[in-house]
This record gives C-alpha cells, structure tokens and sequence, in this order.
C-alpha cells in the first residue's frame, strides 16, 4: 500500500481525522446497524493488513467502570512484564492518549505515521460511498499500532453498547462486563435487559466472561448470552468476592464494607484502600491488594481485573503476587473521582449517569466531610439529566450550572435550571443554585466561594472534566 497522504505534520492528521463522521460530537448518535457497521470496520482492517488478527485481547464493556477496569488490566500485566496495549475513549485532552502501551501515549511523531499509512485505505472506502468514522479509524490505527510495537496483550475498552462497536471484531482471551446500569438508552434501549443484550454482544463462544453485574433482569440476559455462545461466566458476588477496606491514616481504625455497585471512599494522600479478593473455588486464596483508586466501585472494578488475570493464568500466562500488587497499586485513571488540591478540597470526575453520580456523592459523604459542598455541573444532552440533578440536588450545598464548548452535545445549563427549579417547588432540594454559562466562570465563581473547609467537584461530563482540567489542576 501506498503511503503517499497529505498529511505532514500532527496538526494535518487532527484536521484529517476530526474532519470524519464523529458520532462522539453530533448531537445525537446513532445506533442502527446501517450507521454501525462492523462489516466496515472489517474492510477498514483487511485494507491495512489484518492488524488484529491473532492479537491477544481483553475486552470491556459496562455501563460504568469499563476504562478503571482497562486501566487496572493494563497496569497488572504490564507490570508482570508483559507489554501491554490499552485503547480507551474518549480522551482527556489529545487524541493520542487513546492509544498506549504500558502507561505510555502514542507520540505526536507516531500518530501522523500511523495517519498517514491510514489514508490511502480511507480515501478508497470514501470513493466507495462507505466512509469510515472517526472512531472507526482510531480503533484501527490502536490495532496498527499495537502490532507495530509488538504487544503482548491488547486491552480494549468498548467505546459504546458491545455488539456493534468497533472494538468487537477482536479475538479475545477473556471479555469483561463490569456493570449495567442506564445510560445511552436512546441508543441502546430503555430498560436494564435491552441494555444488557447490547453489552452482552461482545462474549465469544467458548471464552471466560468476567461479570460485576447483579441486577436481575440484566444479570439473566448475560447469562442467557453465555449460555447460548457456550461462555463460561465468573460473576462478582457469586463465584468471587471483594471486601474493600479504607483506614484514614492516624485515625487507628479501619471500615471494610462489601463491594456493590457504588462507591464509599474518595482517594487521599492521608488514606489508605484496599480489598480482600476470593475466588470462590480457591477459598483457601484469600489475598489484600492495595487499591490506588479508592472507592467500593473501585474495589469492584479491581476485583474484575484480578479474574480476569486469574482467567489468563489458567491459559499460561505467568504473574507473580508482587509484580500484581505494585500494577494494582499504582494504576492510575484522570478524572474518576480524582482529588486535585486540598484547601478547599477539589475533585474532578466525570460521572455522566445517575448510578455514577451516587458513586460519587458516597464517596463524598463517608469520607471527605467538607464544611459545604459546590458542585459544578455540565452534562450532555440525551443523558438522565433529571435523575443526577435530583440526586446531586439533596446532597450539595450550592450547585453551579454550567456547560462546556468542545461538543456541540453540551446541555444548555438554562434547560438544567428548569429542572433543579421543578424539584425545588417539589421541595426535592436543599442546595442553592444559579447558572453560569462559561464553564471557566463558572469555575472560577466556585473557587471565589469555596473557603478551605469546602469542597469543590466538578461532575456530570467527561468533556467538562476535560474542558476544565488545565484550570482545575491550576
């Protein structure tokens, strides 16, 4: 193939790229097979060599916690020597950080190669009336570039539902389904099962399916997947157990709860977390692990992550108990409940559902204790903005709406107001709250009224985390 494009440098790469169908950005995504086309995705593939075919594979999907799962995955095996690729989405900041290997961006220099061997088979399908999406080509260009650096294992998040993303025409070892909980209903249906159906798209015949989900009607639907594909499923809660474990240095004690769906400990420079994982069918194996990302949630996801390792132990791949602990002890994810500064306290998250909001907000409760709590608030249109509003709307002290400018899918914080005033003549609230249309100003009119016994987070969006973070982090 020829490498000939017009692409020269980094910034003609980005115009190239984000000059695609994105559906990350348009004011709605589709969901609908003639838009999602993993026939597509295949050609796109084939037209670059096959680049993941025979390439070892973890894949995740969940409703919530799928890029914390990556993330720990990611971080054991590479720190039990194994070179590892993670694609997640979306990104902070730059496109590249999409694609890394073991911690490690794909550099600028990089990306435009990787670009620029991509052209020519994008502008043929283009001539052939079946352009490829933005995400499409990322999800190509991580498989090109996983195999030109050689990986030994490939950890792919799933960018949206499982059955028709991108990411599933991967061979895995192993999937994972974290959680289910209702988000992109639009896309992928309105109640817990139908959601479940379009998770479930990612278990293969015959391969392990690790599951963190308990809700019944969602939990049968996986199983029932499974089943019918011949995967055997390892279920937190059923086959394996996790007891997360939070002491406030100094304090001389310690609270271990049972890991569920949400989560009850924020992450601190004066606190330890850790869980106690057991696999049912080695009873005997009863280990602490120490957890970088604290939280009951947290705790689960790193549960995932370690049968997912136990699943590839059984096939041969080799971990030791000490290079696991320092990969788990030291994964980190930007904006999941991330403490940035003390003084006033400030956290930066990017919950965008409902079941993400309660995670956060016990977090906040069981362990920080602020003084007040001011919540800066953006989200995308299409997502439960009544459900996290009335949620955020008892437990904050003054709210702050707002939106961010990067994606033309941000919810007008006027049509936010209408919410929060709706529950306020229900007497649903207790919080203060006014609008404030620039998310910079409205930060910086959160920052001006928080003393150093509040708190401060910023929630709702991965794009206003995103849009905020340079600010934030000051």
């Amino acid at each position: 193939m020829s490498n000939l494009s017009p692409i020269h440098d980094y910034a003609a790469a980005l115009e190239f790229l984000l000059g695609r169908i994105d559906y990350e950005r348009a004011p709605t995504i589709p969901y609908q097979e003639r838009h999602l086309k993993l026939d597509r995705m295949r050609d796109l593939l084939e037209r670059l060599g096959n680049p993941h075919f025979g390439m070892p594979v973890v894949h995740i999907a969940g409703s919530k916690g799928k890029g914390s799962t990556a993330t720990f995955v990611s971080s054991i095996t590479s720190a039990n020597g194994y070179r590892t690729g993670l694609y997640t989405s979306p990104h902070f900041q730059v496109v590249q950080e999409r694609l890394r290997i073991d911690g490690l961006p794909c550099s600028e220099e990089e990306f435009v190669e990787l670009t620029q061997y991509a052209v020519p088979a994008i502008k043929a399908m283009d001539a052939c009336d079946d352009a490829p999406t933005f995400f499409e080509i990322i999800t190509a260009l991580a498989f090109v570039h996983f195999r030109r650096q050689q990986v030994d294992l490939a950890v792919l998040e799933v960018g949206l539902g499982g059955r028709l993303d991108s990411t599933n025409v991967c061979e895995p070892l192993v999937t994972i389904i974290t959680s289910i909980s209702f988000d992109h209903t639009r896309q992928l249906g309105n109640t817990l099962r139908s959601i479940a159906y379009e998770k479930a798209g990612i278990i293969k015949p015959n391969i392990s399916v690790i599951s963190g989900v308990r809700q019944g009607e969602a939990r049968d639907e996986i199983e029932r997947v499974a089943r019918e594909r011949g995967a055997p499923v390892i279920t937190l809660g059923e086959d394996m157990e996790v007891v997360y474990h939070w002491r406030a240095n100094g304090s001389g004690g310690e609270s271990p709860t049972e890991a569920g769906p949400a989560g009850t400990m924020a992450s601190s420079a004066t606190n330890v977390a850790s869980l106690t994982y057991v696999r049912r069918d080695h009873p005997g194996e009863r280990l602490d692990w120490p957890l970088s990302m604290p939280g009951e949630h947290q705790a689960a996801n790193a549960a995932l992550a370690l049968a997912a390792v136990d699943v590839l132990a059984e096939q041969g791949w080799q971990f030791c108990e000490e290079s696991t602990r320092e990969g788990l002890g030291s994964s980190r994810c930007p904006g999941r409940i991330e403490i940035v500064s003390r003084d006033p306290l400030v956290i930066l998250d990017t919950a965008h559902n409902p079941a993400s909001i309660r995670a956060l907000l016990d977090v906040i409760r069981t362990s920080c204790h602020p003084a007040r709590r001011v919540i800066v608030f953006g989200t995308t249109r299409g997502k439960d903005s009544a459900a996290m509003l009335a949620i955020l709307a008892t437990e904050c002290d003054h709210l702050i709406l707002t939106q961010y400018r990067n994606n033309p899918r941000s919810h007008p914080p006027d049509d936010l107001a209408m919410i929060v005033g709706e529950l306020e003549s229900q007497q649903m609230t207790r919080c203060t709250y006014e609008v404030i249309q620039s998310c910079e100003s409205a930060w910086e009119r959160a920052r001006a009224m928080a003393s150093d016994q509040d708190l401060i987070c910023v929630t709702g969006s991965f794009f206003l985390a995103a849009e905020l973070e340079g600010l934030v982090r000051g």
